[in-house]
């Protein structure tokens, strides 16, 4: 972050001006990043452009969702997630992260609720119910140390720091198959599954 002088207030709004300008571009040009700093840094030099930079992050939250949609459609998992945590960032700003989240939560529990389902009608009508951990119970964005305690511990951990990021790779034997899971801050980002 550049720091300019605080009692230049005219400087200062036209710095800020120039920057939400400089950040559309760099948002039209599919550079989230870069654009995403610069909204930000034009909040810091002229807080009264609050209502601008809101308006300019909605359109900016569209297009990102928009654009990590087509990352997951092509199952680019790791790229999506990078992406999608862009979102995170100004989650202060909108409540769309939290909307996100929820019916993320809420399509995991009703999987879980119907496994559930499946599984109590399976004792009510004495069907063999196979207890075996499988991938069905390993969903994205699920912590370290849940799918630790399902699977057990890894054959293989390797972890990496890059700035205020840990990322982990770990490799499970699930179902006789080894499958390598990658973690971003201990939660799941991807699993790359065997050839």
């Amino acid at each position: 972050m550049k720091f300019y002088d605080g009692e230049n207030e005219e400087l200062n709004n036209k710095l800020s001006s120039l920057y939400i300008k400089k950040a559309n571009y760099y948002l039209s040009k599919d550079n989230f990043f870069d654009s995403y700093f610069l909204y930000k840094e034009a909040m810091l030099l002229n807080p009264y452009n609050e209502v601008v930079i809101s308006q300019n992050l909605k359109a900016y939250i569209s297009k990102v969702l928009d654009y990590a949609y087509k990352y997951l459609q092509k199952n680019d998992y790791v790229i999506a997630y990078e992406i999608l945590s862009l979102i995170s960032e100004f989650a202060n700003e909108s409540d769309v992260t939290r909307a996100l989240s929820n019916i993320a939560y809420n399509s995991i529990d009703d999987e879980k609720i119907a496994e559930l389902r499946k599984r109590i009608q399976g004792i009510l009508y004495s069907k063999r119910y196979d207890s075996d951990v499988n991938l069905s119970n390993i969903h994205l964005n699920q912590n370290y140390f849940v799918i630790v305690d399902m699977l057990g511990h890894p054959i293989e951990k390797v972890t990496k720091r890059r700035f205020d990021n840990i990322y982990d790779f770990a490799t499970f034997k699930i179902a006789d198959q080894n499958y390598n899971l990658f973690f971003k801050n201990k939660l799941l980002i991807d699993i790359e599954r065997p050839k």
